[in-house]
């Protein structure tokens, strides 16, 4: 429901657009005439190089040119030399480049000839019409209220389809996918948290305590958000909400070629931010894959608070890039006019398939660096200077939850204090086959229970989910067998192959004495593991 902060609500929606037309050239002359009359140096705030229109849903840029150019530019080079930077560039058909670039070619044309012209397209995604644009020219400085003859202000505006019944449908839409999520953290986090916090007020933390009474507890619970986004069925659910806004997509782009109104630009990274579901969803099939195909090895885990972050700044900067570099410029030209037929080129866009390529980019960034850190990390590992990692502390964790927890639950440690769990972790490291989501970290769903006897804190125990342990029970060379004692504990018990050194002659030599993990069940079945 994020998307609300940028979008309108559907009870708030703009009156319809006028979309009977005889055709485009019909379209051409009576839009750009009512734009020119409607969005004028009078009407518009004075200074505003980016206004929003929210009583008609259209989104205004400005910038000034100096007329004469200082140097002529003929078109091949116009682009990379003068039009870098204009408000919605990438978005410019042939038609609106020449209306600018005869600016620095005039020949034997007139400022009033100049002026004179403009240009309409429609923007559609998959043969559906998202939108319409338009560019102009007036002489004089608009953004500043002048009437100099050597200004020439470039106004570009946009215009979104209005689809009353299909905004309606996404809301719902909207609405039933929050639901969903909230019920699939309480089915797979929030109701195993309240059993555990019951069994842990009934019977303790373990099933052998002295002085039984004279125990407290406290469960610092962790964040269910990365078991969330493991789900092919959210992110994919996430995905097809985005994809259903590409008008808005486009629209943040569109503002990202602006710079001067800080409100603008933060609601404008805010719904940018959501691209990230492009990267998560990545994720799960790249999870996937590396199941089915047994290369966990191959990918180190990411941090789901790191990847939300590096999109949120990443995505703008590239929105950016895509209108001020000739290069990139170029290719959403090419890729936006591919699927166009040759006898309406110019008069529209097809932008299926720059945004498909926008949906790879943004995907692409947790992917490389998943598959490039376990080189830097089987170098890391062979530095002696390198010290073996806690799992059972807090500081193992993702950023968000270490920083939480670093805050917040600030705890005097005695040096008798006993540190218990995060085994699945070590597990892991030794084997990554046993990852139930070898793509994104789950550790920051942990929970840790802190085990006070007479005040003092004497154990912590960390406990994960089952769920983050893929057992393979169907693949017997490296399958987690049921151990033939219990557990000591409310939690389920990890037991590590024992390995052992022994002299050869040729050297030491460290062998496990068994080739399988082993887990020991609780009394009373849990969903926890330390």
């Amino acid at each position: 429901m994020k998307a609300y902060i940028s979008e309108y609500l559907p009870w708030t929606a703009p009156p319809l657009l006028n979309t009977s037309y005889a055709n485009y050239s019909d379209f051409n002359t009576r839009s750009l005439a009512h734009n020119r009359l409607v969005y004028t140096a009078t009407t518009l705030p004075m200074h505003a190089a980016y206004h929003y229109d929210r009583t008609n849903d259209v989104q205004v840029l400005r910038t000034t040119i100096p007329y004469p150019y200082p140097k002529d530019i003929p078109q091949s080079r116009c682009l990379s030399e003068m039009l870098l930077g204009m408000p919605g560039l990438i978005y410019y058909t042939e038609p609106e480049m020449a209306v600018v670039c005869a600016l620095a070619s005039p020949g034997n044309a007139t400022i009033a000839d100049l002026t004179a012209n403009g240009s309409c397209f429609y923007d559609k995604v998959a043969t559906i019409t998202f939108g319409t644009s338009c560019l102009w020219l007036t002489l004089g400085d608009a953004l500043h209220g002048t009437n100099a003859s050597d200004v020439v202000t470039l106004t570009y505006t946009y215009a979104a389809t209005r689809f009353e019944v299909f905004l309606w449908l996404k809301f719902g839409y909207r609405l039933l996918l929050t639901l969903f999520v909230l019920w699939r953290m309480w089915f797979c986090y929030y109701r195993h948290c309240f059993a555990l916090e019951a069994a842990v007020r009934s019977r303790g933390h373990a099933f052998v305590r002295r002085d039984a009474s004279a125990w407290r507890y406290e469960v610092v619970l962790g964040d269910p958000t990365a078991l969330i986004l493991v789900d092919p069925k959210v992110a994919l659910a996430f995905l097809a909400d985005i994809w259903l806004s590409t008008s808005n997509v486009g629209v943040s782009i569109l503002r990202a070629s602006q710079n001067g109104d800080l409100d603008v630009l933060y609601v404008n990274v805010l719904y940018l931010s959501r691209t990230v579901w492009f990267a998560y969803c990545a994720l799960c099939v790249t999870a996937y894959w590396l199941k089915r195909s047994h290369k966990e090895h191959l990918f180190a885990e990411v941090d789901p608070t790191l990847v939300a972050v590096a999109v949120t700044i990443y995505g703008p900067i590239f929105s950016w890039v895509s209108g001020n570099v000739a290069f990139m410029t170029r290719m959403y030209h090419w890729l936006f006019l591919l699927a166009v037929p040759p006898a309406v080129r110019g008069q529209e866009n097809e932008m299926a398939i720059g945004c498909a390529l926008y949906t790879l980019v943004i995907a692409c960034l947790p992917l490389i660096y998943g598959f490039g850190a376990p080189r830097y990390r089987h170098w890391l590992r062979r530095d002696p200077s390198v010290l073996p990692r806690d799992f059972t502390s807090h500081h193992y964790n993702n950023l968000k939850n270490r920083l939480m927890l670093s805050c917040f639950c600030q705890h005097h440690v005695d040096a008798a204090m006993v540190a218990r769990g995060g085994r699945v972790y070590k597990l892991f490291e030794a084997n990554a086959a046993y990852q139930a989501s070898p793509t994104i970290s789950l550790r920051g769903s942990d929970v840790f229970l802190l085990c006070y006897h007479d005040d003092v804190l004497e154990e912590k125990i960390r406990l994960s989910l089952l769920a983050v342990l893929d057992e393979m029970a169907d693949s017997s060379a490296v399958s987690v067998v049921e151990a033939p004692t219990p557990s000591g504990y409310i939690a389920n018990e990890l037991v590590l192959p024992t390995k052992v050194t022994f002299p050869t002659p040729l050297g030491s030599v460290t062998a496990a004495l068994s080739r399988h993990c082993e887990i020991r069940r609780p009394v009373v079945p849990s969903v926890w593991c330390m």
